[in-house]
This record gives C-alpha cells, sequence and structure tokens, in this order.
C-alpha cells in the first residue's frame, strides 16, 4: 500500500499515474477520495484502494450523526460533507470544553479532558498532548461488474 493524503481532485492523477507506470501498488487514502469525483474518474482502477472516512454514513446507525445530519437537512443543507460535519463537530468539541469555564486555561482543562466524546463524525478522546484521537471507518473497494462497490467496511473506536 501507499498512504497518500491528498485531495479529491489530485487522486485521480495520482492513481493513473500510478497504473500507468505499472506501479504495483494499492493505495490506502482519507476520507478526501470517498467522493464521486474520484469514483468516476478512476474507474476501475481504484479497485483494492483502502479509505479511510468519518461515520458519514446513515448506515452504521450512529445516533449522533442523524443528529448532525438532521439538523443540517432542516437548515437547508441537501447533502452535507464531511467539511460540514468537521465544522459542526469542532464547534462541539468547544462548547463541550468551555462547560469548565472560558478563560484559556479552563478550556484547555476542557479539552484535555475529553474522552469518548460522541460527535457527528464519530467518538473523539483528547489525548494528554492534545491530540485528537478519533473513530474512523476503514472500507476496501473494488470493482464487481461494472461498479466499485465497498466489499468491507469496519469501525474502529478511540479507547
Amino acid at each position: 500500500f501507499i498512504f497518500c493524503a491528498s485531495y479529491a481532485l489530485e487522486a485521480t492523477e495520482l492513481i493513473h499515474a500510478a497504473r500507468d507506470n505499472a506501479i504495483p501498488t494499492r493505495f490506502c487514502a482519507p476520507s478526501t477520495w470517498d467522493n464521486e469525483l474520484v469514483f468516476e474518474g478512476a474507474g476501475r482502477r481504484l479497485a483494492g484502494t483502502c479509505i479511510t472516512s468519518s461515520l458519514l454514513e446513515i448506515s452504521f446507525n450512529y445516533r449522533p450523526f442523524q443528529i448532525f445530519y438532521d439538523a443540517m437537512a432542516a437548515a437547508g443543507m441537501e447533502s452535507p460533507d464531511g467539511q460540514a460535519a468537521n465544522a459542526y463537530d469542532s464547534v462541539s468539541l468547544v462548547a463541550k470544553a468551555m462547560e469548565r469555564g472560558t478563560t484559556p486555561q479552563a478550556i484547555r482543562e476542557g479539552l484535555l479532558a475529553i474522552k469518548r466524546l460522541p460527535l457527528a463524525t464519530g467518538r473523539v478522546s483528547i489525548s494528554p498532548d492534545g491530540s485528537a484521537i478519533k473513530s474512523v471507518i476503514i472500507r476496501m473497494v473494488e470493482v464487481i461488474g461494472s461498479r466499485l462497490v465497498p466489499v468491507y467496511a469496519e469501525r474502529f473506536e478511540p479507547k
């Protein structure tokens, strides 16, 4: 595997370049590749790619995502994307931290105290160094018939 952290528009070029140059690899990619532009642009060449993403799927029956999705629909957004969910989660995370107080020190302490907080994109914990440890879905896509189909999907939760 080659892990490739790039945007959707760059992904198709990278996939084609690897295949055109006979590089025998599969890609592991972030949620930016979980996009119709990539699926349409790369076609069969995307087969075997692992895509990591947030819990942006109603099929996982994750209540906090459903709350976010319903709120965005009520606000007029037809298909909330990962950027909208991450923005929603960022505000929710800071709001939770501010329950301890509004001074910079209180907010910092509030953030560091967060463990397994359920947000739209999954559960998040903040490590002692301030890093976010989040839920993730790993999905493998394959070509079946003439379509790209997720053949494996598993959700991993932070401890």
